[in-house]
C-alpha cells in the first residue's frame, strides 16, 4: 500500500461551467477538496460546443474573450487553495486539424499551470465524457482519473447521443466513477465496479450562516413563488406560463442565467427574470420566497435529474413544489410533487396555507441530514484509498 503525502493531494477539476456561473457541483467539490488541504486547479468550460447564432452564445464568447485578453479573475470569490484557469480553444467545428490543435493547446495550457503551481501527477476529476477530454486527461498522466456522470447523455437530445459511446470509453479509462442519481447508479454499476452515488452538493452552511440582506423582492405582491438555477431546456416554461396566468396576483421570480429563449414568459407582468446573482446573495433571495419551485419537464431525461436546489429551499425552511421527479422521492414527506399544471397551482396554495414553524424546522433538519457536509470526508477517503490502492474505503462508502 502506498502512502499518500501532502504532495500527492493535487486535484484538477475539468468543469462544464465557469466559476462565475450558478454555484453547482464543480465549484462545490473543488472548494471542499481545497478546504481539506488539496491544491486545486479549476479548469473552466473548454467551450467545445460549436457556437450558435444566439445572443446568449455571443455574450458568452464576448465574456470569454474579455477574460482572456484582460486576464481578470472571476468576479465570484475564490476560496484559498483553488486556482481558476480560463482555457483558450478554437470553436469545435468538424475539423480534424482544429480538434488536434485544441487538444494540443489544452494539454499545454493545463500542463503549464500545473508546473507553475508545482502540482505533479494530479488527480483529474472531469464531468466531460467526450473522447476529446479523455485524450486530454490521459495525456496529462494523472495518478487517478475520476469521471463524474451528471446526465444520461443519450436521453438529453439527439445531438448529445454520440456522447454515449464516448462515455463508455471514459468509464473504462476512469479509476472511479461518481453519478448524481440512483437510476444512473443502477445503469452504470451494471457495466463496471467502482461506481458511487455522489450526494447532494449544495453548500448548506453558506445558507445557514449567511447575513440576510434586503433585496428587490421586498414589497412585491405576495406570494412570491421562486426558482433559483439555470433556465435551461428542461425548465417547463409552459407550466410556468399556466401558473402565472392562473394566478395573476402572485409573483413568479426566476433567478439564474438563461440558456434558452424566454420570450413568452417575459410577456407576463407577474413573471420576473432577475438574471444570475452572486452565490453569496442567494440566501437573501430564497429567504424572500413564500415557496420554492422545481418546474422541470417530466420526460425520460428528467427521470435522472436530482436538483440540488431542493436542499437550498429546504434548509431555508421553505415549502417546495416540484413536478414528478423520481430522484426526489427521498424528500416526499417534505415537499409536494405534482402531475399537471392544475395540481402545480393547487399545491402552491396548499403549501402556503398549511405552512408552520414546525414544518420549517423539519425541512431544515432533513436538508442538513442529506447534505454533502455529512459525506465529503467519505468521498475524500475513497479517493485517497484509490491512490494508495486500498479497497477498504470503497466497501465502507457503499455501506454508508
Amino acid at each position: 500500500m502506498l502512502q499518500v503525502t501532502s504532495d500527492d493531494r493535487n486535484l484538477v477539476c475539468i468543469s462544464p461551467i465557469n466559476w462565475d456561473e450558478v454555484w453547482e457541483g464543480p465549484q462545490e467539490i473543488s472548494s471542499r477538496f481545497a478546504a481539506a488541504g488539496w491544491r486545486v486547479l479549476f479548469v473552466e468550460n473548454i467551450g467545445a460546443r460549436v457556437p450558435r447564432f444566439t445572443w446568449h452564445d455571443a455574450r458568452r464568447i464576448g465574456a470569454r474573450v474579455n477574460r482572456l485578453l484582460t486576464k481578470k479573475p472571476p468576479a465570484a470569490a475564490i476560496p484559498a487553495g483553488v486556482n481558476v484557469h480560463t482555457p483558450f480553444s478554437f470553436p469545435a467545428y468538424k475539423s480534424r486539424l482544429l480538434h488536434k490543435q485544441n487538444r494540443s493547446m489544452l494539454i499545454q495550457q493545463i500542463g503549464s499551470r500545473l508546473n507553475h503551481l508545482g502540482m505533479k501527477r494530479p488527480v483529474i476529476w472531469t464531468y466531460n465524457p467526450s473522447a476529446f477530454m479523455r485524450e486530454v486527461c490521459e495525456s496529462l498522466n494523472p495518478r487517478l482519473l475520476i469521471y463524474c456522470c451528471v446526465h444520461d447523455f443519450s436521453r438529453i437530445s439527439p445531438k448529445h447521443a454520440h456522447l454515449a459511446e464516448d462515455e463508455r470509453q471514459m468509464m473504462d479509462a476512469a479509476d472511479l466513477v461518481f453519478v448524481l442519481s440512483r437510476q444512473l447508479l443502477a445503469e452504470k454499476q451494471s457495466s463496471r465496479q467502482n461506481v458511487f452515488l455522489l450526494p447532494q452538493s449544495a453548500n448548506l452552511q453558506h445558507y445557514l450562516t449567511a447575513s440576510l440582506q434586503r433585496t428587490e423582492l421586498a414589497g412585491l405582491p405576495r406570494p412570491v413563488v421562486g426558482y433559483i438555477g439555470t433556465i435551461h431546456e428542461w425548465v417547463d416554461q409552459e407550466l410556468l406560463k399556466f401558473a402565472a396566468q392562473a394566478k395573476p396576483g402572485w409573483t413568479f421570480v426566476l433567478i439564474g442565467p438563461e440558456r434558452v429563449g424566454t420570450a413568452e414568459l417575459r410577456k407576463l407582468r407577474n413573471v420576473l427574470f432577475l438574471g444570475p446573482k452572486d452565490h453569496a446573495l442567494l440566501p437573501s433571495y430564497v429567504a424572500e420566497f413564500n415557496v420554492g419551485i422545481i418546474p422541470y419537464v417530466t420526460n425520460a431525461f428528467a427521470q435522472t435529474i436530482r436538483p440540488n436546489k431542493v436542499l437550498e429551499y429546504l434548509v431555508m425552511g421553505k415549502p417546495v413544489i416540484t413536478t414528478r421527479l423520481p430522484e426526489l422521492d427521498a424528500f416526499r414527506n417534505h415537499l409536494l410533487s405534482t402531475d399537471s399544471p392544475q395540481q402545480f397551482v393547487q399545491a402552491i396554495e396548499l403549501a402556503i396555507d398549511t405552512d408552520s414553524p414546525t414544518k420549517q424546522t423539519e425541512r431544515r433538519e432533513v436538508a442538513i441530514a442529506n447534505s454533502m457536509d455529512r459525506k465529503f470526508a467519505d468521498i475524500e477517503s475513497l479517493v485517497l484509498a484509490r491512490l494508495s490502492n486500498s479497497e477498504l474505503a470503497s466497501r465502507q462508502y457503499q455501506k454508508a
